[in-house]
């Protein structure tokens, strides 16, 4: 079944987009807020319950089950379709459940899609708020929904018993509330430079405990996505056992 909540716009799967699990009484339903204005140059951080932004608190399923795809994306409030991440795009957006990122987003436009077997659990009660950064390249306004589509398995679908919990563990490249670093000519080897391997210098206080996380029980890692800024090349995660890295 597919619907759409308060009005937002229906779009097509990107071509070439990961391939849907498909459960038996699972929903696709489309959330968004908007429309936003966007002014031109634009390039600002928002959180979901500022007075321009309505808290994303109701625009989520009213009943208790499982999320086990998130697929994010800006649409034009106009019809018009999709603009083109070097027109105006989601520099970032992080969707935070009960004060803790879940689904996030980029330029990258990452679809969340977890194996089969396994969703989010998300009920009536949780909290969802939306911080974001709309990146407007060219110089004029525009309006746009911030969408997220879901596929959702509610608990009284044949499929929801057979699907086991799972949660997202964020990790920071560097600490502190904006955690970014700098990456500037002559820095690290042959023109790359790697954090926090080749940090120097100020950079050395950007490296933290955000960047690890000592797994405290057996745990099943399903998958792993990151955001890079303009002029990135890759994330990388290192699986540390023992001596052994990986």
């Amino acid at each position: 079944a597919r619907a759409q909540a308060g009005g937002c716009p229906d779009i097509e799967d990107k071509p070439g987009a990961i391939p849907h699990v498909a459960y038996a009484g699972m929903e696709q339903i489309t959330y968004c807020v908007g429309p936003v204005t966007v002014q031109p140059g634009q390039n600002i951080i928002r959180l979901g319950n500022a007075t321009d932004l309505p808290p994303v608190g109701p625009k989520l399923p009213t009943e208790p089950g499982y999320i086990t795809r998130f697929d994010p994306e800006l649409v034009y409030a106009d019809g018009s379709g999709v603009p083109r991440v070097d027109v105006l795009h989601l520099h970032h957006a992080v969707w935070i459940v009960n004060g803790n990122p879940q689904f996030a987003t980029g330029e990258e436009k990452t679809i969340v899609q977890a194996p089969d077997g396994f969703g989010w659990r998300t009920l009536p009660g949780h909290n969802w708020l939306l911080n974001d950064m709309l990146h407007d390249l060219v110089a004029a306004p525009a309006e746009v929904y911030i969408v997220w589509r879901i596929d959702f398995v509610p608990d009284d679908a044949p499929s929801a018993a057979q699907i086991q919990p799972v949660r997202t563990q964020w990790m920071d490249v560097g600490r502190g509330f904006y955690p970014v670093f700098d990456s500037l000519r002559g820095m690290g080897e042959n023109g790359r430079y790697t954090f926090p391997d080749d940090a120097t210098g100020d950079d050395l206080d950007r490296v933290g405990q955000s960047q690890t996380w000592t797994v405290q029980r057996p745990s099943t890692l399903i998958g792993t996505a990151g955001h890079l800024h303009p002029g990135g090349l890759n994330t990388s995660l290192r699986v540390t056992r023992g001596s052994t890295t990986k």
